[in-house]
């Protein structure tokens, strides 16, 4: 069998169809993949890094760019064109999106080369690229119900997200060892996506120290930001510097963390499905980018009860320290957050949509 993988731009989109071209290998270990997405750097690191052959098309955002908007059309057109190539030598017998702006030169070229394809929306509200290239999908798999909605032309299956094998089996105790946290001590993870969240990042320097007096903090920076944040940690009084523990990104060993956590301060993109799998309360902080479609995210979990949300306009740091004093000094919410959580948390989504895609590769239905 021959797999496409089209999309990327950030980890949140790549690493669920490496979690699915993983259960496609365990039916088809003689599989072939090539991946196209983006210039992003994340994409050629990570795709490659999971052992994928990876081709950039060029493609660019269109949605949110102004005064650049004529120059992107033209490098998407450009993309359009040289995925149609890349697909043509390629031949694959199927292909998987993830919806993402650097998914669209590959389901146009795979529409015109009659590829069947199966679309994987992430979020709860898909944004315009997730809905474009879902006209050309015949297959969608949705992470959420309210997702399966958007997309009336396709055959839909409600999936949930595709995680890393990593979250089948966390181990809190070891996500402690690995950063040398004592057992008991409140662990408060700081995430916003893969490459870190500015606004997040900001907030959370400004109340540092008195949150490191409510727990140990475990920062995912994004790699632009790490330099500044260790530099930060060195002028931390000592009482509390090995409380603050800044890291670039993880592309192991999140889930074991994520165990080992008690509260987590996040945007609210894929990372949602992957805190709701594991049970971790949260305050999500959903980005105003890419149409909003993270307050859908963000509302499904605060919704059910397994998350806080904190809009962005309304962000400062004493708001912020404020709610993380009040949940984790609140044993009983933060248990019925965290089962909240794990009533929305689903698994086998890889399998549910390695079987589809191996069953249209093999039938050959569009």
């Amino acid at each position: 069998m021959r797999l496409l993988i089209s999309g990327g731009g950030t980890a949140g989109h790549i690493f669920p169809a490496i979690s699915v071209v993983e259960a496609v290998k365990r039916r088809d270990p003689s599989l072939s993949v090539l991946a196209i997405g983006s210039n992003a750097p994340t994409d050629r690191e990570l795709f490659e890094s999971a052992g994928f052959n990876f081709q950039s098309t060029g493609a660019a955002a269109l949605v949110g760019v102004r005064f650049g908007l004529p120059l992107n059309v033209m490098r998407m057109s450009l993309a359009i064109v040289t995925a149609f190539r890349k697909v043509g030598e390629f031949r694959p017998n199927a292909a998987l999106s993830t919806g993402a702006y650097a998914a669209v030169p590959g389901a146009v070229a795979c529409l015109l080369r009659r590829v069947p394809q199966v679309l994987i929306a992430i979020d709860a509200s898909p944004g315009h690229a997730a809905r474009f290239v879902g006209r050309f999908s015949g297959h969608v798999a949705a992470a959420t119900e309210e997702a399966s909605n958007k997309f009336p032309r396709a055959n839909v299956q409600v999936t949930g997200l595709p995680l890393r094998v990593e979250f089948d089996s966390p181990d809190a105790a070891r996500g402690r060892r690995r950063l040398g946290i004592a057992p008991g001590v409140p662990i408060i993870l700081v995430i916003g996506g893969s490459q870190g969240s500015s606004v997040i990042n900001k907030t959370v320097g400004s109340i540092l120290e008195p949150m490191l007096e409510i727990g140990v903090v475990v920062h995912l920076t994004g790699p632009g930001n790490i330099a500044a944040h260790l530099s930060r940690q060195l002028n931390l009084p000592d009482g509390i510097r090995n409380r603050y523990h800044p890291i670039a990104f993880l592309d192991h060993g999140l889930a074991d963390l994520m165990a080992a956590s008690d509260l987590a301060i996040a945007r609210a993109g894929g990372t949602t499905h992957e805190l709701a799998t594991l049970g971790l309360p949260s305050i999500l902080i959903p980005g105003l980018f890419a149409q909003g479609h993270q307050r859908a995210n963000a509302r499904r979990l605060s919704t059910a009860g397994a998350a806080v949300t904190l809009p962005e306009p309304d962000l400062d740091g004493q708001t912020l320290l404020n709610h993380v004093r009040e949940l984790l000094s609140d044993q009983n919410r933060l248990g019925r957050m965290a089962a909240a959580a794990a009533g929305l948390g689903t698994r086998g989504a890889a399998d549910s949509i390695a079987e589809r895609l191996v069953q249209i590769a093999t039938r050959g239905d569009a």
